[in-house]
């Protein structure tokens, strides 16, 4: 039995360790294709993109196998959590990488051996958005294993505090990665900034937090990953008002996570693991009713069981006889 558990999590650990680095790469690497092509070709989209041409193709399909990816890790969280948990690891190293530029510059000279996907994707913001996320799903359906009831009052707040907590986390990540990472990026001043380390930490926070509070609603993610997709196309959209969008770092910042791969990865994450969230709740709250319905039968009466002594015995004991065969 133990080793029926063991094995999936082993499983499940190593596919989180190969897809989670994989998926940002291919992400990252199809998003610089589609923004290069955005902004060479139109800035924004002002008509339907040529899917016949190269560039297109490429920045597109790279993006949806990167996407794929991420379902699939997400989809692992029906076995077992560990999948996701194991991405704890490299969001850790994303969030210190954001909130200390310094990292960032010291990994960047002592690998030159390594493909610009690794900046690209420091660039895109992908790890520090999508990283934490990922490894409080694993957490979430760890608690969810261990205690699938949840009361229905939970329920209905974590539908207005998840998107909350995920929006005000969102908020604080894209203003401290703006002025931190962005800004080392454009200036090669990899100084520390407090302030904009402080609010990549309480950012990743906040997102950790909203997502480990749909263990107790699970369908709280509806909502967010129906809108971010659709602010990701609002965005490519020819609107003056994007303009002022573009205009600060931070807006800038939105823009390019939004308009390349980021925005739906996060749609299609939050989908699916509110579909894998439902089914391991429902699993675990199945176990555990059958388990109850079990107790009982090893704890029979004492009346209900057989009697050691022979039936004249126990017939005396009691003041009745027992009839004899002529």
């Amino acid at each position: 039995m133990n080793g029926s558990r063991i094995l999936p999590r082993i499983l499940t650990a190593l596919i989180g360790l190969v897809l989670a680095p994989l998926s940002l790469a291919l992400l990252a690497d199809g998003s610089r294709t589609w923004n290069q092509y955005v902004q060479t070709t139109f800035y924004r989209l002002d008509r339907v993109p040529d899917l016949t041409e190269p560039m297109v193709l490429r920045g597109l399909g790279l993006i949806l196998i990167g996407i794929l990816l991420l379902v699939i890790l997400a989809l692992t969280g029906v076995w077992s959590s560990a999948g996701l948990l194991v991405t704890a690891v490299y969001a850790l190293a994303a969030v210190a990488t954001a909130a200390v530029p310094a990292l960032m510059e010291a990994f960047w000279s002592r690998s030159p051996i390594l493909p610009t996907l690794v900046l690209d994707a420091i660039g895109f913001g992908l790890p520090v958005a999508l990283l934490p996320i990922t490894a409080a799903m694993g957490g979430a359906l760890a608690l969810a294993r261990r205690r699938p009831a949840a009361p229905a009052i939970t329920a209905l707040l974590g539908m207005i505090a998840v998107p909350a907590m995920l929006l005000l986390g969102a908020l604080a990540l894209v203003w401290g990665y703006s002025r931190g990472v962005y800004q080392a990026l454009m200036t090669f001043d990899f100084r520390l900034d407090v302030v904009a380390a402080a609010c990549i930490l309480v950012g990743a926070v906040l997102i950790v937090l909203g997502i480990l509070v749909t263990r107790w609603s699970p369908y709280s993610l509806v909502l967010p990953g129906l809108a971010v997709p659709a602010l990701s196309a609002v965005v490519l959209l020819p609107d003056p008002a994007i303009d002022g969008l573009l205009s600060n770092r931070a807006g800038a910042a939105v823009w390019t996570f939004l308009s390349g791969g980021g925005g739906p990865a996060l749609g299609a994450l939050f989908l699916v693991f509110t579909i894998v969230l439902a089914s391991v709740r429902f699993r675990a709250r199945r176990a555990a009713r059958q388990g109850e319905v079990a107790a009982p039968e090893t704890l029979r009466p004492l009346e209900e069981t057989a009697s050691p002594l022979p039936p004249t015995a126990a017939s005396s004991r009691t003041g009745t006889s027992t009839p004899t065969a002529p």
